[in-house]
């Protein structure tokens, strides 16, 4: 039988220890195991470093995830904590903390969803939002996290039910050009390193990845994915490709890099929106029903790479980076490539 609390809304946010103290005393077994859950799924990862010499193997990684999360979570919180070229425990900036208030928004025999304020620290460090939603299902025996995400605000709805049986979705937050598209490359450290002016991509989040020819070019075009690992402190070392106000993310691509010498578009979008024509890459990345379309040129040592909708070199031109590559290449940039 399904046990539902009203969710708070945005004014009433900040009394969730104080209701927290309230209601701890009427929770009944199944919301104490359920609560006990999170507070050691969270502690997994302070766990894992204060053993790092038992852990030798990514494999020995994910399964100490997997105490506390489903196996997709576990599975990118294994890539970030584990160094395959080094063979050990990753250093780096922690991803998690134990929260000490756990609010039940909603309990069943099956599943369960809560929130928890964001520590200030990670909300600097990740961008992430002041509270976080996790979503919580049996397994055999224990309860593991199989869904989180981190909100500005506590909804007045929400909907438990696992994503294949929902009939409606939040609205995704607007695609934004300016900040939700950049450059990906494999830099001077031998690294992927993603520059992008979004905030809040931590460990697990995803960016799509697209690659096309340059014009004359008979190379097939690539769209794949890469997952983000670690936020940097430096940014990316891609002469010319940033920007001043981009974050630099480390990521591991989903699939091999058919050209990873080269710079590739990294976006906030969905890789299902687009489509390869041919030499072209193509999609509605905005939504207004409109596609649009990839485009690289050459200039005497460069790449220009440019979004347009509509056409390429016809239609408005709606995004555009410079990557210096060092070397003289064969121009095939036109004057529209390089105009305002």
């Amino acid at each position: 039988m399904l046990s539902q609390r009203p969710l708070l809304n945005a004014h009433l946010a900040g009394l969730l220890p104080l209701f927290h103290m309230c209601v701890a005393g009427y929770q009944t077994p199944l919301e104490t195991e359920i609560i006990a859950a999170v507070k050691q799924a969270y502690s997994l990862e302070e766990q894992l470093f204060a053993a790092r010499e038992q852990y030798t193997s990514w494999e020995d990684v994910y399964r100490h995830y997997r105490r506390g999360f489903g196996e997709e979570i576990a599975r990118r919180l294994a890539d970030y904590s584990w160094w395959p070229e080094g063979d050990e425990l990753r250093g780096g900036d922690r991803s998690m903390a134990v929260p000490d208030t756990v609010l039940l928004l909603e309990v069943s025999d099956a599943y369960a969803v809560v929130v928890h304020p964001t520590p200030d620290w990670l909300q600097e460090l990740w961008g992430r939002d002041k509270y976080t939603v996790d979503r919580l299902q049996r397994d055999n025996d224990r309860w593991v996290i199989v869904e989180s995400r981190s909100i500005s605000e506590i909804p007045l709805e929400h909907d438990s039910r696992p994503p294949s049986k929902r009939s409606q979705r939040a609205p995704p937050q607007e695609f934004n050009y300016d900040r939700d598209l950049g450059l990906a490359a494999v830099d001077r450290t031998g690294l992927l390193c993603v520059t992008i002016k979004a905030e809040g991509l931590g460990p697990g989040g995803r960016v799509t990845l697209v690659w096309v020819p340059t014009g004359g070019s008979s190379w097939k075009p690539q769209v794949t994915e890469a997952e983000i690992r670690s936020r940097r402190e430096r940014p990316c070392d891609m002469p010319g490709g940033t920007e001043p106000d981009d974050l630099a993310y480390e990521a591991g691509a989903i699939d091999s890099l058919m050209y990873a010498s080269a710079p590739y578009f990294a976006g906030l979008f969905r890789p299902s929106n687009l489509v390869i024509d041919e030499q072209r890459v193509r999609g509605d990345l905005d939504g207004d029903g409109i596609t649009e379309e990839f485009r690289a040129c050459t200039s005497h040592e460069g790449l220009h790479m440019s979004i347009w909708t509509g056409e390429p070199l016809e239609g408005e031109r709606r995004w555009r980076r410079y990557y210096y590559l060092g070397y003289d290449v064969e121009p095939s940039c036109e004057d529209r490539d390089f105009g305002s």
